[in-house]
């Protein structure tokens, strides 16, 4: 393909990788390791930045046949997993990953939504993190993870994921949308849930929440997940099919 070709080429926001391989309940270390490795020519390109482009989450669909579901702000992504995915499943190889023998099976790109409007509503597929620094009674810094379904702690909790959109829209979208125009309802709060991460329990939400913003914030969203450490496997998100209005993504 000349780069003509790649210029006009179709661009995607969302890749799937089906994986065979069999383990327990894996953690999250070994989610990221998974993710990484698949990575090929794309590792470079995730870690430019300090704020992450990109979201990810791991679904088993049968024994021993899992899902590697990828979105990013940035096609460039994409097109990196998909080519390293391709090219292990042409050449019959697979992957380690801390003892595990994963071996791709197929893999394809997920076309990207026909219209993406001012409003949307999310339901996340991973637990979402919005944490804050703290001093404690020791004068120590330590981290706080807001808790949605506190009222004490709902609007800042909001606040963060409005602030980390603004954010993440004005680097890789180069639109500058101040969080105040980004409004978040939250419809929903799951039961919070503890997922081991590192040497930390970090405490996760699973949320139904609405966004109402200019579409580059929407497409921010829908794209590159919500709130913090969505590097690491958090807030990944999907359109929900309940409540949502015309005009709305």
């Amino acid at each position: 393909m000349d780069n003509a070709e790649k210029e006009t080429a179709q661009k995607y926001h969302s890749a799937v990788i089906t994986l065979k391989f069999f383990a327990g309940e894996l953690t999250r270390e070994q989610e990221i390791g998974i993710f990484w490795r698949l990575a090929g020519k794309a590792e470079k390109l995730v870690h430019n930045e300090q704020e992450k482009p990109y979201m990810f989450y791991l679904k088993q669909i049968g024994e021993g046949i899992h899902e590697l579901n990828i979105s990013s702000i940035n096609p460039d992504i994409i097109e990196a997993f998909v080519e390293n995915a391709r090219s292990l499943i042409e050449a019959g190889e697979g992957i380690d990953v801390q003892g595990i023998k994963i071996r791709p099976l197929d893999v394809f790109p997920v076309k990207d939504l026909d219209f993406i409007g001012e409003k949307v509503v999310l339901a996340t597929e991973t637990g979402c993190c919005c944490c804050k620094r703290i001093r404690t009674k020791t004068g120590k810094r330590s981290r706080y993870y807001l808790n949605p379904s506190k009222e004490s702690d709902a609007e800042e909790w909001k606040a963060i994921i409005a602030r980390k959109l603004s954010e993440r829209a004005a680097m890789f979208m180069g639109e500058e949308v101040p969080p105040e125009d980004i409004q978040i309802d939250i419809l929903q709060v799951l039961d919070r849930e503890f997922v081991k991460y590192k040497s930390a329990r970090l405490p996760t939400d699973k949320v139904q929440i609405e966004i109402a913003a200019p579409s580059p914030v929407i497409f921010t969203a829908i794209y590159g997940g919500i709130g913090s450490h969505t590097g690491a496997g958090f807030g990944a998100v999907r359109v929900s099919k309940r409540q949502l209005a015309r005009g709305a993504a």
